[in-house]
């Protein structure tokens, strides 16, 4: 896969949680259900040669993360409702990506 089609993957789905995390906001407070967001990653990665979804909690917020081909990765982390995409190399693991500077960042 090409940096550009992963940077597209990454994209994509970025925009998907974001149109769905808009879907969660009641009388401006956002309570998001990851499951709702963990379905709609597995759709868009399920014919990705290099695809994984993850989700976990700590006292800063629950997060999921997903890598979307051999060079991106996207994250929400419901903390601050700030979604992410980071570039990667194909030998990273997603836990070492996120850790970095994201390529992407926007508030929701």
């Amino acid at each position: 896969m090409t940096k550009t089609q992963s940077l597209l993957n990454a994209a994509t789905l970025a925009d998907a949680w974001a149109r769905n995390v808009e879907l969660f906001y009641t009388d401006g407070i956002c309570v998001v259900e990851f499951d709702a967001l963990e379905t709609i990653a597995d759709k868009l990665t399920r014919n990705y040669a290099r695809a994984d979804v993850s989700t976990w909690s700590d006292g800063a917020g629950s997060h999921i993360s997903a890598r979307v081909g051999d060079y991106h990765v996207v994250s929400f982390w419901d903390g601050e409702d700030m979604l992410f995409i980071y570039q990667c190399e194909p030998d990273d693991e997603v836990s070492e990506v996120i850790g970095h500077d994201p390529l992407f960042s926007q508030a929701l």
